[in-house]
């Protein structure tokens, strides 16, 4: 409130310039025309009265509506360290904040991170300049990954929903395999992969963060819809939404395990079907993963890989 009592200090002060401005100028321009000088005066103390009207009623508009709402703007992005909200996360190009960051961490990777050789080359880049990249995806054998995705609408053959959710369990086992792929060939070429981490978290990804330096993008995954559908938001690391959010994805760091010790099981898993829609969708899982959960619970199994 104390800067709307600033504001409003300053448009008094505006107001009485404007009018005084206006008198000198009428004052000032009648005389040179062979005018009176009390019609001149009265001419010039109409335009005088005109004028402080028009512009208080343009400051009284701008100080109940716009004004407020700019402050609250401003306040918000004080206090939150946002910075920009991108609607939506669909369509957006990662590479500039990949091509401009030294240091990358990225949870609720897609497909597209692991097709896309702009990104790809950049990230090697990266690590031969001394910067970190750490990649994380969600573990297509979890227990918690496997009810979301059952939980989501399909598209036909499985569901009626026209921009329904398919073969996501397929899709993120080929991504485990394109990013080992790509973690091999990197190897082969006698890169230093001590900066480069690639990682699975037995999870699914309620919220998605991708953290480059000083800045930290997150978007979430409504029930229901997908998450690229929705709102993409930025925040500066270093703000306390920022470091909410940065120690939110430490904890899924913490979680994760690297993915060369589960990508010889995931690639089995693929090879025979485990994470088709088929197998999935078709309504058979019910009975083997009652039975998996009754193991999980027991300590006995931690993902939904082959019975062990």
């Amino acid at each position: 409130m104390s800067e709307i009592r600033w504001w409003l200090s300053l448009r008094r002060f505006l107001v009485i310039s404007y009018a005084l401005g206006a008198t000198l100028l009428l004052c000032a321009y009648y005389p040179a025309h062979n005018v009176a000088p009390l019609a001149a005066l009265l001419s010039a103390l109409g335009g005088t009265l005109i004028s402080v009207g028009t512009v208080r009623g343009l400051f009284e508009a701008i100080a109940r509506e716009d004004l407020a709402a700019t402050f609250t703007i401003l306040g918000d992005q004080s206090t939150t360290g946002v910075k920009r909200i991108i609607f939506p996360v669909q369509g957006f190009d990662w590479l500039e904040e990949i091509r401009t960051s030294r240091n990358v961490t990225i949870y609720g990777l897609r497909l597209s991170f692991a097709e896309n050789r702009y990104y790809l080359a950049e990230f090697e880049h990266i690590l031969e300049t001394g910067g970190t990249v750490n990649l994380i995806m969600s573990d297509p054998r979890s227990p918690s990954m496997l009810m979301r995705y059952l939980e989501e609408p399909h598209s036909h053959p499985w569901g009626t929903d026209p921009h329904g959710w398919n073969n996501g369990l397929e899709n993120l086992s080929d991504l485990a395999s394109k990013l080992w792929a790509w973690q091999e060939s990197l190897r082969a070429r006698g890169k230093d992969m001590t900066r480069l981490s690639i990682s699975l978290f037995p999870g699914f990804p309620t919220i998605s963060y991708y953290l480059f330096d000083e800045k930290i993008y997150t978007y979430g995954y409504p029930y229901g819809v997908r998450g690229h559908n929705g709102p993409l938001f930025v925040f500066s690391s270093t703000s306390k939404v920022g470091q909410f959010y940065t120690q939110c994805l430490q904890s899924i760091i913490s979680a994760s395990t690297p993915l060369e010790s589960s990508i010889a099981e995931i690639l089995d898993i693929t090879r025979n079907g485990g994470f088709s829609d088929a197998k999935c969708l078709s309504g058979t899982p019910a009975v083997e993963f009652g039975e998996t959960f009754a193991r999980l619970r027991q300590g006995q199994v931690r993902h939904l890989g082959p019975s062990r």
